[in-house]
């Protein structure tokens, strides 16, 4: 499944996004209006807000041969702003003839909203997580081992309508396996940034760059490096309900550039977002 982005491919966890809840249509200030936080590979520092869940689905596929993978990610408060915890399921289809789908590692997250400085328009958010051995290195989804992963996000507002995402982040498997059964400890690294434009505050454009090296097990103790490298155009928009659901759908085209080149994915976005306190009300 190398084919894949490093979002499902080396548990990047791209696809961990976080929002406040929609502004309310009222003179009232507020920090973040309009989308703030679904960039589809990169991760935005913003935690969620008290009593607001997100359900974040991602699909992505080459466009050629018959490989996918999909992901869903439910994030939460703990219970307010600064402290975030969220889970991944992932799902994936080996390119071949008759192929099954099957489950990939799962990812349990912790946030932490270290930095909020609205004067500076600068936000941070480092997140830990558990790489769940809930794939199978026999079939190519999983490394058949415990992972462990940091990543930290930080997000710049440059000008009113831009805004930049960084990030860096390490994964760690130690006793990853192969489908020969060799293991060994690999390690994978993730560099990418975005820029979002903020056309209006419910449509923007946006550009992703994403540089990962990772290692795949060949033997007893020993590894073989990859790396994979991409710019994705893409869009989103967002549809605000008066029951306070926002629903943001969006798409993007990666491209691969350097080692990847040549290649193309499409990458499907849909998220839904709501506060539990007024579904109980």
């Amino acid at each position: 499944m190398r084919t894949l982005l490093p979002a499902l491919a080396l548990a990047a966890a791209a696809s961990l996004h976080a929002q406040t809840r929609p502004a309310p249509k009222d003179t009232t200030p507020i920090k973040h209006p309009g989308i703030e936080d679904n960039s589809f590979l990169v991760e935005e520092a913003f935690n969620q807000g008290e009593g607001v869940v997100q359900q974040v689905q991602t699909f992505q596929r080459p466009t050629t041969g018959g490989s996918w993978g999909y992901s869903w990610t439910s994030e939460w408060p703990v219970p307010k702003q600064r402290h975030q915890l969220s889970s991944t399921v992932v799902l994936m289809r080996a390119d071949g003839a008759g192929e099954p789908t099957r489950l990939g590692d799962g990812l349990i997250n912790y946030r932490l909203q270290w930095i909020d400085d609205d004067a500076k328009g600068l936000l941070v958010a480092p997140r830990l997580t558990l790489v769940l051995p809930t794939g199978s290195a026999a079939n190519g989804t999983g490394a058949d081992a415990m992972g462990y992963q940091w990543m930290i996000p930080v997000t710049k507002q440059l000008r009113p309508k831009l805004i930049t995402h960084w990030d860096v982040g390490h994964t760690i498997t130690p006793g990853a396996r192969n489908a020969a059964g060799r293991r060994a400890t690999t390690h994978a690294w993730v560099l990418a940034n975005s820029a979002i434009w903020q056309i209006t505050p419910v449509f923007n454009l946006m550009v992703e760059h994403i540089w990962s090296r990772g290692e795949q097990v060949t033997g007893a103790d020993r590894t073989s490096p990859f790396t994979q490298h991409w710019i994705a155009p893409g869009v989103r928009w967002a549809h605000d309900f008066r029951s306070g659901l926002q629903i943001v759908p969006g798409l993007a085209v990666p491209i691969g550039v350097g080692p990847t080149k040549g290649q193309r994915q499409l990458f499907l976005y849909w998220s839904t977002e709501y506060d539990v306190r007024d579904v109980h009300r």
